[in-house]
């Protein structure tokens, strides 16, 4: 297997200056990996990184590659920070004292294009800028012409002793914050992954809960348009003359019969499956039953549903299984037709060990 790191600096090699998503996408990972890939090469001197951001990010590059970043980055600078950049670009060497104070403020914040250089004139010092691309010795002549500007002569001594001074350096050039290792990375990816598992699994059972209301609702409504009207009758008081509606009286529960019911009961006794409690709610074509079923772990208790049916839709299997939830039971559901594919699906997938559908 290559080496990440050979390959983030060849790409830096062939493309140079670059943002860690296009080092990411050389390395065919993701970006938090490329970034402690580059923690590892910044560490070992291989390869640097910009102070300044374009989007949030810094730029990574190798040594010599200064005016490739200057040009990466000048398109991201703000527009003091342009302005600045342009002038001691122009000038090359730029003296602090004679700036004004939004081009002081730009320039240390130009850390990757403005070096700070302070400059012992006999007892004093002066703080001078110089553009990073001229090296120090480069930046002598022009503050010789600054200092003879003034009139003075500067001798050998303030012309050879540039100094960059260790507590400018440290006060205009943070360090970067730490970047996590190969390790940190790839537990942090862990986590990460499993996070979104379950924010995933989270957001799939809210859409089937909201699923599930929605096809309650809906037949909640089918079945109230298929219900007749209750017979009603008003009844006259002659002192108050109000209506007082009297509904019919209840009738009384009747007793399970029927072929389907003589079948049903003919393929629990098979199963060896115990009736504990019956109700009809349709004649001969639907039945609710609470049953006592032998299995391994002994005898356990389920709600089943029994449909003389042809095609149990998805509407069918809904309402069974709130049913079952509503007793807190496990629900069995048997037809003597079949499932179209819509309720099969369901069933599988949605409300697999919920639901269990077996075909008379």
């Amino acid at each position: 297997m290559p080496d990440q790191r050979e390959i983030a600096l060849n790409h830096l090699k062939l493309y140079g200056p670059s943002l860690p998503v296009q080092i990411s996408k050389a390395l065919n990972t993701n970006i938090l990996f490329a970034a402690a890939v580059l923690s590892e090469l910044t560490s070992a001197k291989k390869a640097l990184y910009s102070h300044a951001a374009i989007g949030g990010s810094k730029v990574y590059y190798l040594p010599g590659q200064e005016a490739a970043l200057g040009e990466k980055l000048y398109p991201s600078l703000k527009g003091k920070e342009k302005e600045a950049y342009e002038l001691l670009q122009t000038n090359k060497v730029l003296r602090d004292v004679e700036l004004l104070p939004w081009q002081r403020v730009a320039l240390r914040d130009l850390k990757d294009f403005a070096v700070p250089l302070t400059v012992s004139l006999g007892t004093t010092a002066e703080l001078f800028w110089r553009f990073h691309l001229l090296s120090d010795e480069d930046a002598k002549p022009y503050i010789e012409g600054y200092i003879v500007h003034e009139g003075a002569t500067p001798s050998k001594e303030v012309t050879k002793e540039i100094i960059r001074e260790a507590e400018v350096k440290e006060e205009l050039r943070q360090t970067e914050p730490p970047t996590p290792s190969l390790k940190e990375t790839q537990l942090y990816e862990e986590q990460e992954t499993t996070l979104q598992e379950l924010k995933q699994q989270l957001q799939s059972l809210a859409e089937e809960k909201q699923e599930l209301a929605e096809m309650k609702k809906n037949l909640r409504e089918e079945l109230l348009k298929e219900m007749k009207p209750q017979d009603v009758k008003p009844l006259f008081e002659e002192n108050t003359k109000q209506v007082v509606f009297v509904g019919a009286p209840e009738e009384k529960q009747k007793k399970p019969e029927g072929k389907f019911y003589l079948k049903i009961k003919e393929y629990l006794g098979e199963h060896k499956i115990e009736i504990l409690k019956e109700e009809m709610i349709k004649k001969d074509k639907e039945f609710d039953l609470i049953v006592r079923i032998p299995t391994p772990l002994g005898l356990l208790t389920y709600y089943l549903k029994a449909r003389d049916k042809k095609a149990i839709n998805e509407a069918d299997i809904s309402l069974a299984h709130s049913e079952g939830q509503m007793k807190k039971l496990p629900c069995v559901f048997l037809a003597t037709g079949k499932m179209n594919k819509k309720a099969a699906q369901l069933v599988e997938q949605k409300l697999q060990g919920q639901v269990l559908f077996k075909e008379l």
